[in-house]
């Protein structure tokens, strides 16, 4: 977990613009253990369990190439849908 100092909404941030959303959901329950009522970041938090659940594994070399095309095509769909949601993410917070 993310050292309890350091756990801010800008480093939250930071995390998810850089394509990390795993890690910019530690942040932000680091920082809802500190603001349990804090409604913008248990939001945030509701938000980033859904995109992280739904986020395809990494795949190593090896089992890449034992895929069949269509298996490497719903890979690649599946991390194209998570881009896409971390790009919603991203402008409703520019919005709020």
């Amino acid at each position: 977990m993310a050292d309890q100092r350091i756990a801010t909404k800008t480093l939250a941030e930071v995390y998810l613009s850089q394509g990390d959303p795993r890690r910019a959901l530690e942040i932000y329950c680091e920082i809802l253990k500190r603001e349990p009522s804090n409604r913008e970041i248990r939001e945030a938090v509701r938000k980033l369990r859904c995109m992280t659940a739904q986020s395809p594994g990494s795949l190593t070399g090896t089992q890449s190439q034992k895929l069949t095309r269509t298996e490497r095509i719903r890979h690649l769909e599946q991390w194209q849908e998570r881009i896409q949601t971390i790009r919603r993410f991203r402008q409703e917070r520019e919005t709020e």
